[in-house]
């Protein structure tokens, strides 16, 4: 898939998301008509709180981070509390109009809607700290992934750390060909969707999409793009995992 097509693709499928469901689809931890806002934003704060210790960087809360696949907000509100400046970028308008009211008191958030390419948004060395959770695994295309590993090496100032989570685990040649064939006429599918008349919910649907399932990271891929960002690999945990976390600094 072309990355254009593919960034239709991703944004049509998160904005009929974030309409439909935003909480299930941003963490489908509890079943679909049963979520709990109040569990949601409580567990949005445990785990940024979580993957900031495991990450072992030593922070002073002086820092301005980038959120990539920032949703609603629901960790952006816990970084906006630890850290001096935080900016979030989503594929979809959809989620980012629903995270500015969700987070319409925090005066040190930016919100911004990507191109589901790249952090063009944004300019070289303007972030001390980039941070991505269950964002990358979402994505089609290896290779765009790979881009916003270098375009994280991009926009990082010398010495700052990009932590962030991909798919490792391995998956079939025919699973991945299938999803692959799906793409060319989901796009469209989504569209007359849109076009008709609302039904009723009673479950998630297209969960076969190439927008949801997305693809798998290899660890050769991501130090390459780490090496053409200008990242140095610090750490990988969790190989031949769907949570592969990867810890990088920007080198001079």
């Amino acid at each position: 898939m072309k990355k254009r097509r593919t960034s239709e693709l991703m944004r049509s499928f998160w904005d009929s998301k974030a309409r439909e469901n935003a909480l299930y689809y941003v963490s489908s931890y509890r079943p679909y008509d049963e979520q709990d806002p109040e569990e949601f934003w409580k567990w949005g704060r445990i785990l940024a709180e979580r993957f900031l210790g495991e990450s072992q960087i030593d922070f002073t809360g002086e820092e301005t981070v980038l959120e990539i696949g920032c949703g609603i907000g629901r960790m952006t509100a816990y970084f906006s509390e630890r850290f001096r400046r935080v900016d979030g970028i989503d594929v979809s308008p959809e989620m980012i109009s629903q995270a500015e009211e969700n987070l319409a008191e925090y005066g040190n958030v930016g919100l911004h809607v990507g191109n589901g390419c790249d952090l063009s948004n944004f300019d070289d060395s303007s972030f001390d700290f980039v941070f991505s959770y269950i964002t990358f695994q979402h994505i089609p295309d290896p290779r765009i992934t790979a881009g916003y590993i270098r375009e994280a090496g991009r926009v990082l100032k010398t010495g700052g750390h990009f932590y962030f989570q991909v798919n490792n685990m391995p998956r079939s040649i025919r699973s991945v060909l299938r999803i692959r064939s799906r793409g060319a006429t989901l796009l469209n599918k989504l569209r007359r969707r849109e076009e008709r008349e609302a039904t009723a919910v009673t479950g998630p649907r297209d969960l076969d999409s190439p927008a949801w399932q997305g693809s798998r990271t290899t660890v050769p891929q991501i130090d390459q793009a780490c090496i053409a960002g200008g990242l140095k690999i610090l750490s990988l945990e969790g190989e031949g995992s769907q949570y592969l976390w990867i810890k990088a600094i920007k080198q001079p």
